[in-house]
């Protein structure tokens, strides 16, 4: 035989669960550079909330949040139906 087939275990719960969990937490820390972007570029506490304060940049904000997360969500689903075993290593969802 020149391929191998593997059996593929089942997903468990857990394995669910954990998956998701760390795309919620790399979609925090994703945030979490895009307020600090905004802070170094600001210069200072103040140009902060002034930054938040404006509508049309908090508009900006939140577009730019949801496209992230509508592009994170896209990557899941696309790894998880193609790839589902790339996904129970902690290392490849970090990748």
């Amino acid at each position: 035989m020149i391929f191998k087939s593997k059996t593929i275990k089942p997903w468990l719960r857990r394995d669910y669960a954990k998956t998701i969990i760390h795309f919620i937490a790399h979609a925090m820390i994703i945030a979490c550079i895009y307020l600090f972007a905004i802070f170094l570029n600001n210069g200072k506490m103040s140009g902060l909330t002034q930054f938040f304060a404006n509508t049309e940049t908090r508009m900006k904000f939140i577009y730019l949040m949801v496209s992230t997360l509508f592009l994170l969500s896209m990557l899941y689903l696309y790894l998880f139906f193609e790839y589902r075993d790339f996904l129970r290593e902690n290392k490849n969802i970090l990748l």
